[in-house]
């Protein structure tokens, strides 16, 4: 889950979100397995949304947590050099 403030536009936000989760290493977005940003709730102040990942690994285990490890610091670090300050549970 990523909360940011509202204020921001959120399509291209989303749209950050999306190209830098698909840039990382091990991400899968093909014709069966779609990777995408959904909006998840908006508050007076804050935007929530939850990036659905598929991940190419045949082991779930250490792996699957690297590359989602990958995907969490990628984004915040994208969302801050935007001057964004992110919350990604």
């Amino acid at each position: 889950m990523i909360s940011v403030d509202n204020k921001y536009d959120l399509e291209t936000l989303e749209s950050k979100v999306l190209k830098t989760v698909l840039a990382t290493r091990g991400v899968v977005n093909n014709d069966t397995h779609e990777t995408f940003v959904a909006l998840e709730s908006i508050t007076d102040t804050v935007v929530n949304m939850k990036a659905y990942i598929w991940m190419d690994t045949t082991e779930y285990r250490t792996h699957a947590h690297e590359i989602k490890s990958e995907v969490i610091a990628n984004v915040k670090s994208m969302m801050e050099k935007d001057g964004k300050n992110p919350i990604i549970a």
